[in-house]
């Protein structure tokens, strides 16, 4: 019986992801600088048999790096693995002290919800998503966005990187990955710089 229980969730849940998939966006988009006085932080996770690795990147109004964040976590679905992602991005952005952001993932099942009040999430993200809604309030302007894998790519490269290497915690702007750098190059913003992430107790 549970092993019943457990293959129906699972089916549910990928049921869901191609219905959200099927009802995303169709019009691509390109990585923007967010407006003066804002961060545009983007996420991502590379799934593994044994781990999850998120990835963050952070970017101010000229493009340039702000900071780069990787963490490991249990295994699990590609769609909890993004909601933990965002949750990230916010705790990284308030430990930071940035107080208008907005935050981009190219998971519409996850960004849906988190942008519009009447969404409610998928049963295996409602906790995560009730959390990342909790933390809004420590915001001056929060803004939530769905971007195609085009216009992540940069993050998406550091999370592959992360899995690879196992790494944990802020990224020094002299370990971004060649990759990453090329990717933003691309984008046409060079990064220059990186603030390392500060705990608030």
């Amino acid at each position: 019986m549970e092993l019943s229980r457990q293959i129906l969730r699972s089916y549910e849940e990928h049921k869901q992801a191609w219905k959200d998939n099927l009802h995303s966006p169709i019009r691509k988009a390109i990585w923007k600088p967010p407006p003066y006085g804002r961060v545009k932080l983007n996420f991502d996770v590379a799934i593994r048999e044994e781990k999850t690795s998120l990835a963050i990147v952070g970017r101010d109004d000229k493009g340039e790096l702000l900071f780069a964040w990787a963490e490991q976590i249990e295994p699990g679905s590609p769609l909890v693995g993004e909601a933990k992602a965002a949750l990230c991005a916010i705790k990284r952005a308030i430990e930071n002290g940035f107080s208008k952001i907005i935050v981009k993932g190219d998971a519409w099942n996850v960004i849906d919800p988190l942008s519009n009040a009447e969404k409610t999430p998928h049963w295996s993200i409602v906790e995560v998503v009730t959390d990342i809604l909790y933390f809004v309030k420590c915001f001056d302007s929060i803004v939530f966005s769905f971007v195609y894998r085009e216009g992540n790519v940069p993050v998406h490269l550091l999370a592959q990187w992360a899995a690879f290497v196992n790494w944990v915690g802020s990224v020094p702007i002299s370990k971004v990955p060649l990759l990453v750098s090329e990717a933003m190059e691309r984008e046409s913003f060079r990064p220059s710089r990186l603030l390392y992430s500060v705990s608030h107790k």
